[in-house]
C-alpha cells in the first residue's frame, strides 16, 4: 500500500539529525510511498547531495514556516538553543499536520523525545543533556525539561540508533523501542576501502564545534609526533573562535603534526579518508557516529572511546583493543597497531564484515517492515 508520509525536520546545521531524515525520506520514497519532507525552510537539494551524497529524487519538500515567537527565539539565541527550538517546532508542526489530516502517518526525528506522532526517532533524549556546565546550563536544561514534559505523547512507535541509548531511553521514559541504526551507503566508498598503502595518517570528522572536544586530538597529537593528525569538518556560525583557540593551542603547545580542514568538500573527506590509515574519534560517548561509520567504510582503523552506541553496537564488534578511557590508552593502541601489520589487516577485515550489516539496503529492508507495522498498529488502533 502506498502511504502519504510526512517527516518532520527543523535544519539547523549539517550532521546525524539531517542524515537520517534524508535517509527515511529516501528509503520510504524507493519504496513507493509518497513522501513528503515538512520543513521550518525550503531544502537546498544542491547542497545536500554534496554534503552527504544522497539525492532526494522523489521526496516532497514542503515548506512550514515557524511561528514569529520561534523566529524571535532564534534570532535573540543567535541560532543557539537547539533543542527547545527543535522541540518547539515538532510541537507546532504536528498541530498544523493533524489539522490538515493529510498524512497516513506522521514521523518525527527532530524533537528528541516522545510526541503525539506514530513514528518518534530519538538521537538522544532531549532532557537528558550531554554537555554544558553552569548556571546557565542549569537554566536551560530545567527549560527545556519543563517545557517537553508538557507536550509528552505517545508514538505507536519508538525508533533510537544504538542500544545504549536504548537503554537511556528506558531509564528516562521506561518505554521500549527498536533499534534502526543510521545507514552507510558503503558503495560510496567501495573504490578506496581496499587501498592497503597508506600514509601515517590519523583522521577526525566533526563538527567543528566545543562540544565535540577536539582539544583531546591535539593531546593525542602531541604524543604521536610521526602521524599526521587532521581534523576535518563543517562550521557553524560559532566555529571561528573555537577554531581559532584551537590553532593557539596547538601552537602553545608545540604541535604541529595538526592541521584542520574547515568545510571540506565531499571528493576532499573521500581523498582524505583514503589517505588515511587511522580514525581517531574525541573522548566522549557518542551516541552512533556517522562519520566514524564511514571511516570505517573506507578502510580507515576506528579508534574510539569506549562508551555510547558507537561503541557497543559497533567498535567493541570488531575488537575490544580499538576502545580508550584515557589519553594513554590512545597512545597504546596506537603504538600496538602501528608495530603490527597483521594485526591492522585483521582489524580491517573484521570491520569490512561488521559494516556490511549496516549498509543502506538493509536499512531500507527495515524501514519496509517499520512502516508496514505501524501502519497496521494504526489501523487497529493499538500501541506499541
Amino acid at each position: 500500500m502506498k502511504l502519504n508520509t510526512a517527516l518532520i525536520h527543523y535544519p539547523t546545521s549539517p550532521g546525524g539529525v539531517e542524515y537520517m531524515v534524508i535517509n527515511m525520506a529516501k528509503a520510504l520514497s524507493e519504496l513507493g510511498h509518497n513522501i513528503t519532507i515538512v520543513s521550518s525552510k525550503p531544502m537546498d537539494r544542491t547542497l545536500i547531495e554534496n554534503l552527504y551524497a544522497i539525492t532526494m529524487e522523489g521526496v516532497n519538500n514542503e515548506v512550514l514556516p515557524p511561528p514569529y515567537h520561534l523566529r524571535l527565539v532564534e534570532i535573540l539565541s543567535a541560532g543557539r538553543l537547539v533543542r527547545l527550538r527543535r522541540a518547539a517546532y515538532v510541537r507546532y508542526a504536528l498541530e498544523a499536520l493533524r489539522k490538515l489530516g493529510e498524512y497516513d502517518l506522521i514521523i518525527d526525528t527532530q524533537s528528541n523525545t516522545l510526541t503525539s506522532a506514530d513514528i518518534s526517532y530519538i538521537h538522544y533524549p532531549a532532557i537528558t543533556p550531554t554537555y554544558g556546565e553552569g548556571l546557565q546550563y542549569k537554566i536551560y536544561n530545567a527549560i527545556v525539561k519543563l517545557y517537553i514534559g508538557r507536550f509528552t505523547g505517545s508514538p505507536l512507535l519508538v525508533l533510537t540508533n544504538s542500544t545504549w541509548t536504548q537503554e537511556i531511553l528506558r531509564r528516562v521514559y521506561k518505554v521500549k523501542s527498536v533499534v534502526l541504526h543510521p545507514p552507510i551507503h558503503t558503495d560510496l566508498y567501495a573504490d578506496i576501502a581496499k587501498i592497503k598503502e597508506r600514509e601515517k595518517r590519523v583522521i577526525t570528522i566533526s563538527r567543528l564545534t566545543p562540544e565535540k572536544n577536539l582539544d583531546f586530538i591535539l593531546e593525542v597529537a602531541r604524543y604521536q609526533k610521526d602521524l599526521v593528525f587532521t581534523i576535518a569538518g563543517a562550521t557553524t556560525k560559532h566555529s571561528e573562535a573555537y577554531v581559532e583557540r584551537l590553532k593557539k593551542k596547538a601552537k602553545l603547545m608545540g604541535v604541529e603534526n595538526v592541521e584542520i580542514v574547515e568545510n571540506p568538500t565531499r571528493g576532499e573527506i573521500k581523498d582524505l579518508l583514503a589517505r588515511s590509515t587511522y580514525y581517531l574519534h574525541p573522548k566522549f560517548p557518542e551516541h552512533y557516529g556517522i562519520a566514524v561509520m564511514e571511516a570505517i567504510a573506507a578502510g580507515c582503523i576506528p579508534i574510539v572511546y569506549a562508551s555510547g552506541g558507537l561503541w557497543t553496537d559497533v567498535v567493541s564488534r570488531i575488537s575490544e583493543d580499538l576502545g580508550y578511557r584515557t589519553l594513554n590508552d590512545v597512545i597504546l593502541v596506537i603504538r600496538k597497531l602501528k608495530e603490527n601489520v597483521q594485526e591492522r589487516e585483521k582489524v580491517r577485515q573484521k570491520s569490512f564484515e561488521i559494516i556490511r550489516r549496516l549498509d543502506y539496503r538493509h536499512f531500507k529492508y527495515r524501514m519496509n517492515v517499520i512502516i508496514q507495522r505501524v501502519y497496521e498498529m494504526k489501523k487497529c488502533g493499538r500501541r506499541h
